[in-house]
């Protein structure tokens, strides 16, 4: 299941990096080089309906970070930005329902929301919806189900919530299929992570263009070890990269980086 088609991968990276004109050899980002964080410029660019900001500054309204912590609002723009789309909006509101944190525990709504997170490619959701069907909370008990979200959790993931996690719930998930079944659910599992990758491919292209409208080259690899690398370079500039096992995580990271929405102002007092 780890193991994708290389080629198809390269054809993907490829396509990406043909649209891009890479700089000469940038500054790196230093803690000296960054401005202060742009508060003022991020709720405005959520005012206006910009959902990627709308995430963070739903995140920093959770956990109290240039602003007063407020989960009334949290919820507000988290749910602005779920409407859009955004796949870490819609886990974090499915958490809350799951949790009653956004009213009454509602886990009807908390799997449909880790349904599109989880379809666009967000690990977490993967495993949260593999592990409810492992344990039926939710939804019915459903082996093949379980094995085929966790199997895209252990793609797309980290040690700590992916690869170590979701294989070693492989392992005791496989031992209930017969060798049939454990055959249809590898292969429907290729088939779903196929649609994921391409979710994941258009949302990026979406950051790579503004990043390019900016004037920055992009370019995005995979090393032996599964980890992506997503680094926005532009001549004279600072760079934004940062690397993850997740590709979409990769390339949203190094989007903030560039907004300067990351690293995260202080905690409020």
């Amino acid at each position: 299941m780890r193991h994708l088609k290389k080629q198809r991968h390269t054809i993907l990276l490829v396509q990406w990096l043909s649209l891009i004109l890479l700089g000469a050899i940038p500054l790196t980002a230093t803690g000296q080089d960054r401005e202060p964080f742009p508060m003022e410029k991020l709720e405005k660019s959520a005012l206006e309906g910009d959902a990627f900001a709308q995430y963070y500054l739903a995140l920093f309204y959770e956990e109290g970070r240039g602003v007063q912590k407020d989960m009334d609002e949290a919820i507000k723009w988290y749910g602005k930005a779920e409407e859009q789309g955004n796949a870490d909006a819609q886990y974090r509101l499915a958490e809350f329902y799951a949790d009653g944190e956004a009213g009454e525990k509602d886990m009807t709504e908390a799997l449909k929301l880790c349904r599109k997170a989880a379809a666009q490619g967000h690990d977490g959701a993967q495993l949260k919806l593999g592990r409810c069907y492992q344990r039926g909370s939710g939804v019915p008990k459903n082996v093949t189900e379980a094995y085929v979200w966790i199997s895209l959790s252990a793609e797309n993931g980290g040690a700590a919530n992916g690869r170590g996690l979701a294989g070693v719930l492989l392992d005791d998930l496989s031992k209930g299929l017969t060798p049939a079944e454990l055959t249809e659910a590898k292969a429907e599992a290729r088939k779903r992570q196929q649609e994921v990758f391409k979710r994941v491919t258009a949302n990026n292209q979406k950051i790579i263009n503004e990043l390019n409208r900016a004037g920055y080259g992009v370019t995005i690899t995979k090393d032996e070890e599964g980890d992506y690398s997503a680094s926005a370079k532009q001549l004279n500039h600072c760079t934004y990269q940062c690397k993850s096992p997740n590709l979409r995580v990769a390339v949203k990271v190094m989007l903030a980086h560039y907004r300067n929405y990351s690293p995260f102002p202080p905690k409020s007092e």
